[in-house]
């Protein structure tokens, strides 16, 4: 009896103890109960007879204390989602660090915190337009073919309608305006090309939001580049600038999901394709066709383009390998060894390697390496229109896939197509591309007007022997053909330029 009554008092006591301990944590303050919280979130509850242990649920307050962490600004700000927290537990370093710099969402959460498009407009009505230096706008060009377009519709504005900075090359520099990040330092070509692109990414990433902090643009032109630019566009409207977006994504050719994802980053949308109007403004889009800027680029008559070149009156093949450095890479040596075939086997007596006047220095001393192995001359293309002047010197095109195979279709050359990209993205690209066609030309025409040729299979032999098949008369005169069919598709009706259709969309709200 007497050990059973010292059991039950002590039982008693240790009763009394744990209701003494929950009046005193009730009596605590909303601080140290959030903290107590936090402590014992990890606990088991004892299992009950028949059960496996369970994990103690954490209190509110524990929950409050743990996204106050998340969102403090040591701690990386913003409120972390479920794909963030995948990509800390899976991702090596590297990865992470991409991810971070081109998404970036705490940096533009806090650039449009707290604003509306009243707070914007009534910051614009008393921030310094008056000076006479012309209205803040912001561009953001993340790549060559960007920095063209862009340029173009700087060059088309009022003199003095607008003050512009942001990302660009030097098409846009020689428009006047501020370059915070060059373009050669961001364009990237698949997931190891953004990720060896991370850190330059971060940087101007942060040159760019510090300005738009230091003077809020009244207008964006948003060129391309989705991944940054979407983001940036919803930070933009919330701090009430508007935002003219150039180029859409090619949604219709893959990840068609795409679509949803710029209704709140956009006011208007100039397409360059036309099927994409129909397409965007059945999405609930304000989308223009604006015509494509390859269809007016300049073109030298060929007598004079072959003397500017120091070209003979034999046949002579364009090499065209890209703009960014990581297709220069893939696709220049197999370029260049299929040139040197076809010269050696008389198919043409010249070849010359066409090469963007944007491309750094690394990717250009890259190119004249293969190049010069392979014995084939490089010249530079024109500053300001790219290869397009010049193409009229050629019979015959071997293009990477892109603006540049657009350009020599147009210039009415039978043209070779290669596409080749680092294995991750291939691999993910064989998974949601739609279209059966990879070039721009034979996208438009609705048909394998050019031969393609993926991954493996550009090489240079293969490379070679479908350019050697495009040489009788009949392939050429089909290939100028389908130039002029192009021509038509690209161009909308109307006496205006390409510029000048997006200047005027941009205009109304300088």
């Amino acid at each position: 009896m007497a050990r059973g009554g010292h059991a039950r008092r002590r039982r008693r006591g240790r009763a009394s103890g744990r209701t003494s301990a929950l009046r005193g944590r009730a009596n605590r303050s909303e601080g140290d109960r959030a903290a107590a919280g936090a402590r014992v979130e990890d606990q088991h509850v004892p299992a009950r007879r028949g059960q496996a242990p369970r994990r103690r649920r954490a209190g509110r307050a524990a929950r409050t204390l743990r996204a106050g962490r998340r969102e403090h600004p040591a701690h990386g700000g913003g409120r972390r989602t479920h794909g963030d927290a995948r990509a800390d537990r899976r991702d090596p370093g590297p990865r992470r660090e991409a991810v971070r710099a081109v998404r970036q969402a705490p940096r533009f959460a806090a650039l449009g915190a707290g604003r509306g498009r009243r707070a914007g407009a009534r910051e614009r009505a008393t921030r310094g337009i008056v000076s006479g230096a012309g209205a803040p706008l912001l561009v953001v060009a993340g790549e060559a073919s960007g920095d063209r377009i862009a340029a173009e519709v700087l060059r088309a504005l009022r003199p003095g309608a607008a003050r512009a900075f942001g990302i660009g090359g030097r098409g846009c520099r020689a428009q006047g305006m501020e370059t915070l990040a060059d373009t050669s330092d961001v364009a990237a070509m698949g997931t190891l090309d953004v990720l060896r692109k991370a850190s330059a990414l971060g940087r101007s990433l942060g040159a760019l939001i510090g300005q738009i902090r230091k003077d809020p643009p009244r207008a964006a032109l948003l060129v391309n580049f989705t991944e940054l630019n979407a983001r940036l566009g919803r930070a933009l409207r919330r701090r009430g600038t508007r935002v003219l977006w150039a180029v859409a994504p090619q949604v219709w050719a893959w990840r068609e999901g795409r679509i949803r994802a710029l209704h709140d980053a956009v006011d208007t949308l100039a397409v360059v394709l036309p099927f994409e109007e129909p397409l965007w403004r059945n999405a609930g889009y304000d989308a223009r066709f604006v015509g494509h800027p390859s269809a007016e680029a300049p073109r030298l008559p060929r007598e004079v383009a072959r003397g500017r070149l120091g070209l003979g009156g034999g046949r002579a093949a364009c090499v065209m390998p890209g703009s960014r450095a990581g297709e220069i890479t893939r696709l220049a040596p197999h370029f260049c060894e299929a040139a040197a075939m076809l010269v050696a086997r008389g198919d043409v007596m010249e070849a010359r390697v066409l090469v963007a006047p944007w491309l750094d220095a690394r990717a250009r001393a890259e190119l004249e390496r293969a190049a010069c192995r392979a014995g084939v001359g490089i010249t530079e293309a024109d500053a300001e229109h790219g290869a397009s002047p010049l193409l009229g010197a050629f019979d015959l095109a071997l293009c990477a896939s892109g603006t540049a195979c657009l350009e020599a279709a147009l210039a009415g050359l039978p043209t070779v197509i290669a596409y080749r990209v680092d294995p991750l993205t291939y691999a993910l690209a064989r998974r949601l591309v739609r279209t059966p066609h990879i070039g721009l030309p034979n996208v438009l025409l609705g048909r394998r007007a050019h031969p393609e040729l993926l991954q493996d299979e550009a090489r240079g032999r293969s490379l070679a022997a479908a350019a050697a098949s495009l040489l009788d008369d009949e392939r050429r005169e089909r290939a100028r053909s389908d130039a002029r069919e192009l021509h038509v598709i690209l161009t909308p009706p109307g006496p205006s330029t390409f510029g000048g259709r997006v200047a005027a969309l941009l205009a109304r709200w300088l």
